[in-house]
C-alpha cells in the first residue's frame, strides 16, 4: 500500500459494492446514491486519479514523496 495512495480507497469502494450487491441478492433493501451524485463521485475520482498521477511524476522536492 506503500505505492500507492489510492489503494486504500479502492479496497474500501470494492468491499462497499460487495456488500451492496450482496444485500440486493439477499432481498435486502441497499443503499444508493442520486444520480447527480454518483456522476460527481466519478468525475472527482478521476479528477484526482489524473492530477496524482501528474504530481507523482514530477522530480522535484515535495512531489518525490508520491513517487514509489
Amino acid at each position: 500500500m506503500s505505492y500507492n495512495v489510492f489503494t486504500p480507497f479502492v479496497v474500501i469502494a470494492i468491499l462497499a459494492a460487495l456488500v451492496s450487491w450482496t444485500s440486493s441478492t439477499l432481498g435486502m433493501r441497499c443503499w444508493r446514491l442520486q444520480p447527480a451524485a454518483q456522476r460527481r463521485l466519478v468525475v472527482w475520482a478521476t479528477v484526482l486519479l489524473a492530477v496524482y498521477g501528474v504530481l507523482r511524476n514530477i522530480p522535484a522536492a515535495p512531489f518525490r514523496a508520491l513517487a514509489p
